[in-house]
């Protein structure tokens, strides 16, 4: 049997290809991009793919259902974005008539103060309320109609992920042909380990956007926003980017309720509520359902965005997580990198029991040795 484990002596090289990779994502992007997403993609399909096998579904149709499926599900949700922010655009003017509203209120309040004539006066000579949300509505539309040109030169998409999704084995033979053997792990358990945690994430991540999406429906529709189960699904699907993505969700549904509603205080309803909920998820929803396979300390998490994004953009941002938590097992499954693993997992808890606390540490000193 042929022995596919990974030398560790050989780290400058890795560390040589490493510093390659990165510069080949920063400029080949466009072509690398596409490819990454397609594993990202076959690898949540995968468990369809295999029901389907087992169901003597062949293999061939059984990859096309699969990418149908997920073809059909994307599809219908950018057609949904699109239909919602089109009809956004459409009502520009009663934005404006409302935002207009909102400024002649707010001087008329700050005219009623102290030297409110001279303040006003002032505000009066900067502000120009009007021209920042006309000229931030185009903006809005040019974005979508770049992301409408990003996604349709996806088309390979599907093409990459039925290669991936046939082909497994090829492609695994081929990474182990590029590392040489040795005779302490597995370069299969390596990716089997690797496979199992972007599956635990992305099945978790599901699970915690259907119970974002109730809780966040529940809040909207009591304080009667318009579309309230679309704009708390969109919420909870943009929080596979952490931070930027909640803040986006958030303030979403709280213009729609400064321009729909008579009172602004219907904003501050849905941020609070929101708020609420991103708390509930942070410090509950998700440490109970994504469990310990995927825990990354949110400093890696922020140094990650950053990098990715820097590199990517908007697709960096995404996939962000899945690479950390991709290295995470790498490095827990390499024993001179198990202490890069340690650092990229989750903080320590103070509540922990100091026996664990120490077979860890024991273990990392072995490792290290």
């Amino acid at each position: 049997m042929k022995d596919t484990s990974i030398k560790t002596n050989r780290l400058p090289e890795f560390i040589i290809f490493g510093i390659v990779s990165i510069f080949s994502m920063i400029y080949l992007k466009s072509i690398l991009a596409p490819i990454f997403i397609s594993i990202l993609l076959a690898v949540i399909v995968r468990p369809i793919v295999d029901f389907l096998i087992k169901k003597k579904v062949p293999q061939t149709l059984s990859v096309f259902i699969s990418i149908v499926t997920i073809i059909a599900v994307f599809g219908t949700f950018v057609y949904v974005i699109l239909l919602e922010f089109g009809d956004l655009a459409d009502k520009q003017t009663q934005i404006m008539q409302k935002f207009t509203d909102y400024k002649e209120s707010m001087f008329a309040s700050i005219k009623q103060t102290r030297n409110g004539e001279k303040l006003l006066g002032m505000i009066k000579g900067n502000l120009n309320l009007e021209g920042y949300m006309s000229s931030g509505l185009e903006k809005l539309m040019g974005t979508l109609n770049t992301s409408v040109d990003f996604f349709i030169s996806l088309t390979l998409l599907p093409i990459y992920m039925f290669f991936f999704l046939m082909h497994p084995d090829f492609f695994f033979n081929a990474v182990s042909k590029i590392v040489d053997p040795n005779d302490k792990f597995e370069i299969k358990e390596i990716i089997s380990a690797c496979r199992k945690s972007l599956q635990s994430y992305f099945v978790g991540f599901f699970k915690v956007i259907l119970i974002l999406t109730i809780l966040n429906s529940i809040g909207l529709l009591a304080l009667g926003i318009e579309n309230a189960i679309f704009y708390s699904a969109l919420a909870s699907l943009l929080n596979i980017v952490p931070y930027v993505g909640v803040l986006v969700g958030s303030l979403l549904p709280a213009f729609i309720a400064l321009i729909t509603k008579d009172s602004a205080w219907y904003a501050v309803g849905v941020i609070g509520w929101m708020s609420f909920v991103q708390f509930l998820e942070g410090n509950i929803i998700t440490p109970k359902i994504v469990g310990d396979e995927i825990k990354i300390n949110s400093f890696i998490v922020l140094v990650f965005l950053l990098l990715a994004g820097k590199i990517w953009g908007i697709v960096g941002l995404v996939v962000a997580i899945p690479i950390a938590a991709v290295l995470k097992e790498i490095c827990k499954n390499i024993p001179k990198l198990q202490h890069y693993a340690y650092l990229i997992g989750e903080f320590p808890e103070k509540n922990k029991k100091k026996s664990k606390s120490k077979s860890i540490i024991e273990k990392l000193k072995l490792s290290i040795s």
